[in-house]
């Protein structure tokens, strides 16, 4: 199931249209799959703030759920995503809902733990009173895969014993940071980095930086330049030049300060 998402994530209703992975999410995904064919229990993806992260781990959480319909072993098993944030876990849901994927919730004060797929916050499971309400509400023998949303925001010990005491089967870590300044490195407690996409590779494939990359035109419309006997006005038309070479010179000088 997984390797049918490679390059496509499929809606819900196969009258409507999916949404299609770019190259780098394809690769994200491949290297996932390589390593659960080499039973990887923990793994770690590492990509550039704003390269389309959360559809990577919504194609991982559909096939898992695809998976476990063609087994017939659904039941009452979940897959689990935990992010930090209420604005994160609402935007996330809101990706699922596009590919009619229906999501249950547990943040902000909202519960809602019937569907197999639940988007969390890790605030609202610090805030379960104690292990037992935790793994009342979510038993650990029924969590089949733990996506981390950000997972470098996971490395403290009350967020690491939270996922630990939920034993789900496999987990993967998604972050644009994978080492804290004193040292802490996600792989030390949610396995290797099986996939990285740097800053500096993913700017020169244009991901996350368009605007700087883009080669703009001038924006000043032709009727805004004033004319005076049949021709321009030239200090008008000199400062429209300007401008122009100004959005133009961007790329070259982006260029040029990159590699620092």
């Amino acid at each position: 199931q997984l390797a049918d998402r490679f390059d496509h994530v499929p809606h819900v209703d196969p009258s409507l249209a999916g949404k299609r992975l770019e190259d780098h999410q394809q690769e994200a995904l491949k290297e996932i799959y390589e390593g659960l064919l080499i039973n990887r229990e923990k793994m770690c993806a590492v990509a550039s703030c704003g390269s389309g992260k959360t559809l990577v781990e919504i194609a991982a959480i559909s096939a898992s759920q695809a998976a476990k319909k063609s087994l017939g072993i659904n039941g009452e098993r979940k897959d689990l995503l935990i992010t930090e944030g209420r604005t994160v876990v609402s935007g996330i849901r809101k990706q699922f809902e596009e590919l009619g994927i229906e999501t249950g919730i547990w943040s902000g004060g909202h519960k809602e733990l019937e569907p197999p797929i639940i988007v969390a916050g890790i605030h609202a499971l610090h805030m379960a009173k104690s292990r037992r309400q935790l793994t009342k509400n979510l038993p650990p023998e029924t969590i089949d895969l733990c996506v981390v949303d950000e997972v470098d925001r996971f490395l403290t010990k009350p967020r690491t014993k939270i996922i630990e005491t939920l034993q789900p089967r496999i987990t993967t870590g998604f972050t644009a940071t994978k080492e804290w300044p004193d040292g802490r490195h996600i792989s030390d407690a949610y396995g290797p980095v099986i996939h990285e996409l740097p800053l500096l590779d993913a700017m020169r494939q244009k991901i996350n930086v368009i605007p700087e990359l883009y080669i703009y035109e001038s924006q000043i419309n032709e009727s805004d330049l004033r004319v005076r006997k049949g021709e321009y006005d030239p200090a008008i038309l000199e400062a429209a030049w300007k401008h122009a070479e100004l959005h133009k010179a961007i790329p070259e000088v982006y260029g040029n300060i990159l590699p620092q």
